[in-house]
Protein backbone atom coordinates (compact mmCIF):
# COMPACT_ATOMS: atom_id res chain seq x y z
CA UNK A 1 0.00 0.00 0.00
CA UNK A 2 2.49 2.23 1.06
CA UNK A 3 4.49 1.81 -2.68
CA UNK A 4 1.32 2.52 -4.43
CA UNK A 5 0.99 5.73 -2.66
CA UNK A 6 4.56 6.84 -3.77
CA UNK A 7 4.04 6.19 -7.03
CA UNK A 8 0.70 7.74 -7.56
CA UNK A 9 2.59 10.64 -5.56
CA UNK A 10 5.78 10.47 -8.00
CA UNK A 11 3.43 10.30 -10.97
CA UNK A 12 1.47 13.27 -10.05
CA UNK A 13 4.45 15.24 -9.67
CA UNK A 14 5.80 14.16 -13.32
CA UNK A 15 2.78 15.00 -14.84
CA UNK A 16 2.94 18.27 -12.98
CA UNK A 17 6.65 19.24 -14.19
CA UNK A 18 5.47 18.05 -17.54
CA UNK A 19 2.67 20.66 -17.74
CA UNK A 20 4.92 22.94 -16.16
CA UNK A 21 7.69 22.19 -19.07
CA UNK A 22 4.37 21.90 -21.65
CA UNK A 23 4.05 26.31 -20.83
CA UNK A 24 7.89 26.90 -20.86
CA UNK A 25 8.11 25.39 -24.24
CA UNK A 26 4.94 27.22 -25.53
CA UNK A 27 6.48 30.37 -24.42
CA UNK A 28 9.69 29.82 -25.86
CA UNK A 29 7.83 29.06 -29.44
CA UNK A 30 6.30 32.68 -28.64
CA UNK A 31 2.93 31.27 -28.01
CA UNK A 32 1.90 31.77 -31.02
CA UNK A 33 4.03 29.13 -33.26
CA UNK A 34 5.02 27.08 -30.17
CA UNK A 35 2.12 24.98 -29.86
CA UNK A 36 3.16 22.21 -32.22
CA UNK A 37 6.69 21.90 -30.57
CA UNK A 38 5.31 21.94 -26.67
CA UNK A 39 2.41 19.51 -28.21
CA UNK A 40 4.99 17.13 -29.33
CA UNK A 41 7.33 17.28 -26.57
CA UNK A 42 4.60 16.89 -24.21
CA UNK A 43 3.59 13.39 -25.57
CA UNK A 44 6.98 12.13 -25.61
CA UNK A 45 7.77 12.91 -22.27
CA UNK A 46 4.16 11.31 -21.21
CA UNK A 47 5.73 8.16 -23.00
CA UNK A 48 8.62 8.44 -21.23
CA UNK A 49 7.01 8.60 -18.33
CA UNK A 50 4.44 5.47 -18.56
CA UNK A 51 7.60 3.78 -19.63
CA UNK A 52 9.12 3.99 -16.80
CA UNK A 53 12.41 5.64 -18.67
CA UNK A 54 15.28 7.61 -16.89
CA UNK A 55 14.77 10.54 -19.25
CA UNK A 56 14.70 13.96 -17.83
CA UNK A 57 11.35 15.63 -19.45
CA UNK A 58 13.34 18.76 -20.22
CA UNK A 59 15.48 16.86 -22.52
CA UNK A 60 12.14 15.11 -24.03
CA UNK A 61 10.94 18.55 -23.88
CA UNK A 62 14.32 19.98 -25.58
CA UNK A 63 14.45 17.19 -28.15
CA UNK A 64 10.96 17.62 -29.62
CA UNK A 65 11.45 21.41 -29.77
CA UNK A 66 14.32 21.41 -31.67
CA UNK A 67 13.34 18.65 -34.24
CA UNK A 68 9.57 20.56 -34.97
CA UNK A 69 10.12 24.10 -34.34
CA UNK A 70 9.24 24.76 -38.04
CA UNK A 71 5.73 23.68 -37.53
CA UNK A 72 4.46 27.30 -37.76
CA UNK A 73 1.89 26.88 -39.72
CA UNK A 74 -0.92 24.87 -37.99
CA UNK A 75 0.11 26.10 -34.19
CA UNK A 76 -0.77 29.72 -35.97
CA UNK A 77 -3.97 28.98 -37.37
CA UNK A 78 -4.95 27.32 -34.01
CA UNK A 79 -3.93 30.09 -31.83
CA UNK A 80 -5.84 32.46 -34.66
CA UNK A 81 -8.50 30.47 -34.66
CA UNK A 82 -8.91 30.36 -30.55
CA UNK A 83 -8.29 34.10 -30.14
CA UNK A 84 -10.86 35.29 -32.55
CA UNK A 85 -13.39 32.75 -31.56
CA UNK A 86 -12.73 33.77 -27.88
CA UNK A 87 -13.11 37.88 -29.05
CA UNK A 88 -16.85 36.86 -30.84
CA UNK A 89 -18.10 34.87 -28.03
CA UNK A 90 -16.93 37.65 -25.56
CA UNK A 91 -18.62 40.62 -27.79
CA UNK A 92 -21.59 38.74 -28.21
CA UNK A 93 -21.91 38.97 -24.99
CA UNK A 94 -21.99 42.69 -24.42
CA UNK A 95 -23.42 43.49 -28.19
CA UNK A 96 -26.31 41.77 -29.42
CA UNK A 97 -25.96 41.75 -33.51
CA UNK A 98 -27.21 39.02 -35.60
CA UNK A 99 -25.00 39.17 -38.15
CA UNK A 100 -21.82 38.86 -35.26
CA UNK A 101 -24.07 35.76 -34.82
CA UNK A 102 -23.96 34.80 -38.46
CA UNK A 103 -20.19 34.54 -38.65
CA UNK A 104 -19.92 33.40 -35.33
CA UNK A 105 -21.24 30.18 -35.64
CA UNK A 106 -18.58 28.72 -38.29
CA UNK A 107 -15.88 31.01 -36.63
CA UNK A 108 -15.97 28.48 -33.51
CA UNK A 109 -16.91 25.49 -35.38
CA UNK A 110 -13.84 26.02 -37.55
CA UNK A 111 -11.94 26.41 -34.44
CA UNK A 112 -13.21 23.51 -33.00
CA UNK A 113 -12.21 21.86 -36.20
CA UNK A 114 -8.52 23.28 -36.35
CA UNK A 115 -8.14 21.67 -32.26
CA UNK A 116 -9.42 18.07 -33.11
CA UNK A 117 -6.93 18.55 -36.25
CA UNK A 118 -3.97 20.04 -34.47
CA UNK A 119 -4.09 16.62 -31.62
CA UNK A 120 -4.33 14.06 -34.75
CA UNK A 121 -1.72 16.29 -36.28
CA UNK A 122 0.79 16.13 -32.80
CA UNK A 123 0.29 12.61 -32.45
CA UNK A 124 1.15 11.62 -36.18
CA UNK A 125 4.08 13.79 -35.93
CA UNK A 126 5.31 12.61 -32.41
CA UNK A 127 5.14 8.87 -34.04
CA UNK A 128 5.11 9.37 -37.82
CA UNK A 129 4.21 6.21 -39.43
CA UNK A 130 7.15 3.92 -41.40
CA UNK A 131 8.07 4.90 -44.50
CA UNK A 132 6.41 8.14 -44.88
CA UNK A 133 7.31 10.76 -42.43
CA UNK A 134 6.99 13.94 -44.96
CA UNK A 135 5.14 16.76 -42.93
CA UNK A 136 2.69 16.80 -46.12
CA UNK A 137 1.47 13.66 -45.79
CA UNK A 138 1.43 13.36 -42.54
CA UNK A 139 -1.39 16.64 -42.33
CA UNK A 140 -3.24 14.76 -45.24
CA UNK A 141 -3.88 11.86 -43.10
CA UNK A 142 -4.71 14.00 -40.20
CA UNK A 143 -7.31 15.73 -41.84
CA UNK A 144 -8.36 12.16 -43.46
CA UNK A 145 -8.55 10.41 -40.07
CA UNK A 146 -10.65 13.58 -38.83
CA UNK A 147 -13.25 13.05 -41.12
CA UNK A 148 -13.34 9.18 -41.26
CA UNK A 149 -13.19 8.67 -37.08
CA UNK A 150 -15.74 11.16 -37.26
CA UNK A 151 -16.84 9.52 -33.72
CA UNK A 152 -13.32 9.34 -32.48
CA UNK A 153 -12.82 13.24 -33.11
CA UNK A 154 -16.39 13.86 -31.28
CA UNK A 155 -14.74 12.27 -28.15
CA UNK A 156 -11.57 14.41 -28.46
CA UNK A 157 -13.65 17.33 -28.92
CA UNK A 158 -15.38 16.30 -25.76
CA UNK A 159 -12.88 16.08 -24.13
CA UNK A 160 -11.28 18.89 -25.17
CA UNK A 161 -14.00 20.92 -23.87
CA UNK A 162 -14.58 18.67 -20.72
CA UNK A 163 -10.78 19.60 -19.51
CA UNK A 164 -11.38 23.62 -20.67
CA UNK A 165 -13.82 24.11 -17.72
CA UNK A 166 -10.94 23.17 -15.43
CA UNK A 167 -9.98 26.83 -15.63
CA UNK A 168 -12.88 27.94 -14.13
CA UNK A 169 -12.38 25.67 -10.92
CA UNK A 170 -8.75 26.56 -10.59
CA UNK A 171 -6.55 28.23 -12.69
CA UNK A 172 -3.07 26.61 -11.08
CA UNK A 173 -4.81 23.40 -12.02
CA UNK A 174 -5.35 23.96 -15.39
CA UNK A 175 -2.01 25.19 -16.12
CA UNK A 176 -0.06 22.26 -14.77
CA UNK A 177 -2.38 19.45 -15.63
CA UNK A 178 -4.55 20.42 -18.06
CA UNK A 179 -2.33 19.79 -20.94
CA UNK A 180 -0.90 16.48 -19.76
CA UNK A 181 -4.33 15.10 -18.91
CA UNK A 182 -5.69 16.00 -22.57
CA UNK A 183 -2.65 13.65 -23.97
CA UNK A 184 -3.45 11.25 -21.40
CA UNK A 185 -7.07 10.84 -22.07
CA UNK A 186 -6.60 11.69 -25.48
CA UNK A 187 -3.53 8.82 -25.81
CA UNK A 188 -6.07 6.07 -26.68
CA UNK A 189 -8.35 7.70 -29.15
CA UNK A 190 -6.22 8.72 -31.55
CA UNK A 191 -5.46 5.95 -33.87
CA UNK A 192 -1.94 4.03 -34.27
CA UNK A 193 -0.58 4.53 -38.18
CA UNK A 194 1.62 2.17 -39.23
Amino acid sequence: MNNKIILFINTVAQYTTAGFYFWIYLFRGGLVYGLVPAGIGLIHSMESIHNEVEYSIRIAFEEAYQKHKDNKSLSFIVFFLTIISLISVYYSLIVVSPVLGFFQFPLVFFTFFAWIYYIYCIYFLADPPRGNGEKKWIYALAFDTCIRRFFNSIIILATLIAISFLVRINLLVFIFFAPPLTIFLTKYIVPKVK
